[in-house]
């Protein structure tokens, strides 16, 4: 009569499974819509997507063309008279059909989207306007300016897209990465309306579009019909009704 050990059978067992285990491969869901979009923009614009990107201020794409700039210039990724950024605008104005994917400095509101092939002009002086420089995006809507040579980046300047028939611009008191969209211009609106009542300070421009930046994600995402002027006039609603603005406009 044979005998078992017990020990020996729970040790024939664990292995049996160990090897049905290994053999399996695991599952998978299928990637999502937007997921096969998103590894398809990293493949064909890596340094866009690259880790750089999070850890640099204004990390450079080497594809983005930046008018007047020398290379090594536009390999610097916080050089002080460059400005990199993107434009942003509703789907029916972007007329480009890949969604926005954030990044470690945009903050568009859900429903907006890149816009390619649009006039991007660095800008001085609200009272008295002058173009400074200017250039186009490319097909994800991105762009790279130059200031003059010797020149920093004042409370002064701003950045101005040309989305159709519609402006919108931003405040551009230093070379950080900047993101043009009805946020931005709902910002520069408040801000050149009430000049008298803010101080012309790089530090108030900057805190006024990290109020806009906390507020974004209270927004509703923007309807299929959404237009650049009504999204403004929704920021701007957003904006006014925050304490933290009110003050200033006091």
């Amino acid at each position: 009569m044979t005998h078992f050990n017990c020990k020996n059978i729970a040790i024939a067992i664990l292995f049996v499974n160990i090897a049905v285990l290994s053999s399996c491969k695991p599952q998978t869901s299928a990637p999502t819509e937007n997921q096969q979009l998103e590894k398809q923009l990293q493949n064909e614009t890596d340094s866009f997507f690259s880790s750089e990107i999070l850890d640099s201020d204004n990390a450079p794409d080497e594809d983005v063309p930046c008018p007047g700039a020398t290379e090594e210039q536009i390999n610097d990724p916080n050089h002080p008279q460059l400005v990199r950024g993107s434009v942003v605008a509703p789907r029916i104005q972007a007329s480009f059909g890949i969604p926005f994917i954030k990044n470690a400095h945009a903050v568009p509101i859900i429903g907006e989207y890149p816009a390619p092939n649009v006039s991007v002009k660095l800008m001085h002086n609200l009272e008295k306007p002058k173009v400074v420089s200017e250039t186009t995006t490319d097909a994800l809507g991105r762009f790279c300016l130059k200031l003059n040579a010797n020149k920093t980046f004042s409370a002064d300047h701003y950045i101005q897209a040309k989305v159709g028939e519609d402006l919108i611009r931003r405040l551009s008191p230093t070379q950080k990465v900047a993101v043009i969209s009805a946020q931005s211009e709902a910002v520069f609106r408040i801000y050149a309306a009430n000049r008298t009542k803010f101080s012309a300070k790089r530090s108030t421009i900057l805190n006024l579009q990290t109020i806009a930046d906390t507020q974004v994600d209270t927004l509703k995402p923007l309807s299929a019909d959404s237009t650049i002027e009504k999204s403004v006039v929704l920021v701007i609603q957003n904006l006014e009704s925050d304490p933290r603005i009110q003050k200033y406009l006091r």
